[in-house]
């Protein structure tokens, strides 16, 4: 067995900071947010697991086409009920990213190391906008409860 590497550990620890302070600091939306892409993410890592190198190929992409597709639907009717930007924008990244995995599939293109990156970057860029939805939930609880004390805002 190997180790894991350098990039996987901080994209896993930088994924797990978001999920916890996006249900630790974060409101309704950003926690229903941070389930579904946890889980989202979760249910690809346990297949994954269960898979194993047969995950590569156009199972896996169906699979991942399914769980993104399944994430941004899912996310939709987050954005209808609370109408927060980043929703939005976790929305179209999912969509990005299914769009990559229908051009890999139906091109019937391996998995490379483009494949990867896109998908890493995309990735990071749905943590990156629930991570900005949460600070700027944080940032207007802050405001309202420096208001409510009568303290002068800044």
């Amino acid at each position: 067995m190997h180790a894991p590497s350098p990039l996987i550990i901080s994209l896993t620890s930088f994924t797990l900071v978001v999920w916890a302070l996006a249900f630790w600091r974060g409101g309704a939306a950003e926690r229903w947010g941070a389930a579904i892409v946890a889980g989202n993410q979760i249910l690809t890592m346990i297949f994954a697991y269960v898979v194993g190198q047969k995950s590569q190929g156009p199972i896996g992409l169906m699979v991942q086409m399914t769980l993104d597709g399944a994430a941004a639907g899912a996310l939709l009717f987050v954005l209808l009920r609370f109408g927060r930007p980043w929703l939005g924008v976790a929305m179209l990244l999912y969509a990005a990213q299914f769009a990559l995995h229908s051009v890999y599939l139906v091109g019937e293109i391996k998995k490379n190391y483009l494949h990867v990156l896109l998908n890493n970057l995309n990735f990071v860029a749905i943590h990156l906008s629930l991570l900005v939805g949460t600070v700027q939930h944080w940032s207007r609880q802050a405001k309202a409860a420096r208001s409510a004390a009568g303290a002068p805002a800044p």
